[in-house]
């Protein structure tokens, strides 16, 4: 019965999913409409009532579910009206804790676990809010999905060595309802104002519920590590850089400017990519990355163990690896990449000699080792591309005879 209650929520989160896209779609010609957030919100939601209705939920699916709707709907109809940033991470906040709370008193985690996880939800949502944004204002508007139906799998094969079925059986019904936005984009030069937070939303949902089922840190930060990378390089750019001071100063005050250094733009380093490559290459090299991090993190999880601290190292190593392969100053400059890949070799092997001194195990010593060579192995494809002769085009198309 479980299994057939599974079945039919996520049939029926894809159905309402992508109906109410596949409508949407059809309405372009009179009256664009940007609804990817609303599908799945309904998806999710008529997936996860549908698992409830069957008695296939467990508690835990209920506690992370409607307090991450709350937080969506709340997050998106504040920010249409415009408040401010600060106003927002209260509600955030409140919404985050209230639940951490409600969870201490059920005795699942201790007062310290419930403020760690507050602070590391509130982080991690407006992290996804900022770079989900950021891609719809690039037009890259498939990445955001791609990347959270990534993490969805990853923790899927997570999930399966767990004692916590529940967290399988969410993340199902989570991949059916993301499954259509792959198919049915926004329509060009529309924002849709509940997509970034419903995705935040429901990572920050699947997150807590893995770490409470025993995943350790490590393997809930891997899925958005690159993303937090490039989001927190930005923002800290943003205070330290003169274009970026000038741009708040240009905000009117120090309260509104508070409020424009939190709001997406178009200076994320895989937007700048974009804008002097391509979308798609700064797509790729994005999705790759985290593949890349993923997979690393599937290999300790698999046949490693040990501390996440440690589990961290190589997967940070290629986070910092994709972060100089891709900025605008080591892009144009073969002396900057070279000192680029000097300053990931020094974090890789401190990463080692920290690892083998706390741990003792040469293979999890030589991990961060491992991801030094394949960020160096990156910049080499990519000091190489312009010399590579071109790819050939998926699709060869048969040009017409002319007339006679």
């Amino acid at each position: 019965m479980s299994t057939v209650a599974v079945v039919i929520a996520c049939l029926l989160a894809l159905g309402v999913s992508a109906g109410l896209l596949l409508w949407a779609s059809r309405q372009r010609s009179s009256r664009p409409l940007a609804v990817s957030g609303l599908a799945l919100l309904l998806g999710a939601g008529v997936g996860v009532t549908t698992l409830w209705g069957f008695g296939a939920a467990t508690s835990l699916v209920l506690i992370v579910m409607l307090p991450a709707t709350l937080l969506a709907l709340a997050e998106a109809a504040l920010s249409v009206r415009g408040v401010h940033w600060v106003w927002r991470l209260l509600v955030q906040g409140v919404v985050i804790f209230a639940t951490m709370v409600f969870e201490w008193r059920r005795g699942d985690l201790f007062a310290s676990g419930a403020v760690m996880a507050t602070v590391v939800g509130v982080l991690g949502f407006n992290i996804v809010v900022f770079a989900v944004g950021a891609a719809q204002r690039s037009g890259a508007h498939r990445t955001p999905i791609v990347l959270g139906v990534l993490g969805s799998l990853y923790l899927l094969l997570i999930a399966s060595g767990l004692p916590n079925p529940g967290l399988q059986t969410l993340l199902l019904v989570l991949v059916a309802a993301l499954l259509p936005l792959l198919v049915w984009t926004p329509p060009a030069g529309l924002v849709d104002r509940l997509l970034g937070p419903m995705l935040a939303a429901l990572a920050c949902a699947v997150g807590y519920y893995a770490w409470l089922a025993n995943a350790s840190p490590a393997m809930v930060i891997a899925p958005l590590l690159v993303v937090g990378v490039d989001v927190g390089w930005t923002l800290v750019a943003r205070l330290a850089g003169r274009d970026g001071r000038s741009r708040l100063a240009a905000a009117g005050g120090w309260w509104r400017g508070v409020d424009a250094w939190a709001t997406p733009a178009d200076d994320l380093v895989a937007q700048r990519a974009a804008a002097s490559g391509s979308v798609r290459s700064a797509a790729l090299w994005l999705v790759g990355a985290t593949v890349v991090v993923l997979a690393i993190s599937l290999l300790q999880w698999w046949r490693l163990g040990g501390s996440w601290l440690l589990a961290l190292a190589p997967l940070a190593v290629v986070a910092l690896g994709w972060l100089a392969l891709q900025l605008p100053w080591v892009r144009t400059s073969l002396r900057n990449l070279l000192i680029a890949l000097a300053a990931v070799a020094v974090v890789a092997l401190l990463g080692a000699a920290a690892s083998y001194r706390l741990d003792g195990r040469l293979v999890v010593a030589a991990l961060p080792v491992l991801a030094g060579l394949v960020v160096a192995a990156a910049a080499g494809v990519r000091v190489l591309r312009p010399y590579l002769p071109p790819l050939p085009p998926l699709i060869t198309r048969k040009q017409p005879e002319p007339l006679p």
